[in-house]
């Protein structure tokens, strides 16, 4: 997670390395560390995720270069507030999804759902 003053956005990414793939906790952990520095707002206002996936992208090919393979999938938002509620800007690639938790319980948000989501009780 990544608060930006400025422009009073919370930015969360949550990564998965690839397994099958030997440093692919390397590729997750590069990509958490620097979404929220990447991803900017093109000229109409949204977020420009096409522009940081493909930076990333370019970004863990030179990894890889020098520590292996490595691949991670990628659930990321930016969550800002509009009047008395909040706004999220959700992207992500490869099989994971967001959910968020509403009056109803949990709703898949975007991504590709693997599992049926258990209830939480206390």
């Amino acid at each position: 997670m990544s608060w930006h003053q400025d422009s009073t956005a919370l930015f969360i990414t949550v990564c998965d390395g690839v397994g099958s793939l030997e440093m692919s906790q390397d590729a997750a952990e590069w990509v958490t560390l620097r979404m929220a520095e990447i991803v900017r707002r093109d000229e109409s206002g949204a977020l420009d995720w096409p522009a940081a996936f493909a930076t990333l992208s370019a970004e863990l090919a030179e990894l890889a270069a020098v520590r292996g393979p490595m691949a991670t999938t990628v659930v990321s938002a930016c969550v800002t507030p509009v009047d008395d509620r909040f706004r999220a800007e959700i992207a992500w690639v490869g099989d994971s999804a967001a959910y968020l938790l509403g009056p109803a319980g949990w709703e898949v948000a975007g991504g590709s759902v693997k599992t049926v989501p258990m209830a939480l009780r206390w």
